[in-house]
């Protein structure tokens, strides 16, 4: 093997052990987050956000994010969609209250 394969061998070696540590350090960091419940979210709060989303003919979607340590909700309805991200270390009932009084605001 010649200087120019060796080091090309070298260097994609220490690209391979790069993406290997931050594979290794997105798992670590995922395994310290806290999983979110469903049972955190008050089902009268949902409800009032669910029925501000219809008056605009809008949508919402539900979800937990991949690793679980965050709710996914999917807005559609007040322009393009997107999906906001809510961790376990934040109260889901104060954004679900927040999404209401704006969705509120674009049907008045």
């Amino acid at each position: 093997m010649g200087q120019i394969d060796q080091a090309k061998a070298s260097k994609s070696a220490k690209r391979q052990s790069a993406r290997d540590d931050a594979r290794d350090a997105r798992q670590r960091a995922r395994s310290l987050r806290r999983a979110v419940d469903i049972q955190q979210i008050d089902g009268t709060v949902l409800l009032d956000c669910l029925t501000a989303v219809v008056r605009i003919e809008g949508a919402l979607r539900v979800g937990v994010s991949r690793d679980g340590g965050a709710f996914a909700f999917g807005i559609y309805g007040d322009g393009d969609p997107y999906t906001e991200y809510v961790g376990s270390d934040e109260d889901v009932n104060d954004y679900l209250r927040n999404l209401r009084e704006y969705l509120d605001s674009l049907a008045d």
